[in-house]
């Protein structure tokens, strides 16, 4: 009687195709897990540059003041943009800054006054990208600024300039809306301190 030890073909073929599903399993799981930890690094980077922003933001509408040239304080108060003045480079004299939603970025417009007579020209703004990933207007529909009066009632449509006091800052921050984690919301609120009689 003869013996032999071995794998038969039907086992070596049923080890082959055991072992290459394993192996097919491990390097899907490390691909996830890898574009996974980037969307985790991007996300992360873009909360921290949001942080940043709404810091800057908040610095700046604090101490809005009439401009140079003479315009009153605040200029455009819509949902997703607005154009105010305040000196943010201390040198005695309000630039007009514009805070606008494009995209999925918010953009920092700054423009500095000329001598006297005192313009805001086109050629002396610059234009500054301060946050990314921000989903308000392409997918949450949130407004990035609301208004509010002396008694904190948020003003509607058309808004009355001269009734804001305080401004309510919401950024809704998502590098990859159709990925998870859900998307992270900052919220502040800023007083206008040179525009609020009880301050």
């Amino acid at each position: 009687m003869s013996s032999t030890t071995g794998f038969t073909m039907i086992e070596a073929v049923v080890t082959i195709a055991i072992g290459t599903i394993v192996i097919a399993g491990i390097v899907g799981f490390m691909i996830e897990a890898g574009r996974l930890q980037t969307f985790i690094s991007e996300q992360s980077e873009a909360i921290e540059t949001a942080n940043d922003a709404t810091t800057l933001m908040t610095e700046a509408l604090r101490e809005t003041i009439d401009g140079a040239d003479g315009s009153y304080a605040l200029e455009v108060t819509d949902d997703n943009t607005m154009t105010f003045y305040s000196d943010v480079d201390a040198d005695a004299s309000a630039e007009q800054i514009i805070y606008a939603l494009v995209g999925t970025d918010i953009i920092q417009s700054i423009t500095e006054p000329t001598d006297a007579p005192a313009e805001y020209l086109p050629e002396n703004l610059t234009n500054k990208t301060i946050a990314t990933g921000i989903v308000n207007g392409t997918y949450t529909g949130t407004p990035i600024f609301s208004y509010y009066d002396l008694n904190n009632a948020e003003l509607t449509e058309p808004i009355d300039l001269a009734a804001v006091t305080l401004v309510k800052l919401h950024l809704d921050v998502n590098v990859d809306p159709n990925r998870v984690p859900d998307t992270h919301t900052i919220e502040t609120y800023i007083q206008l301190r040179n525009l609020n009689d009880n301050l």
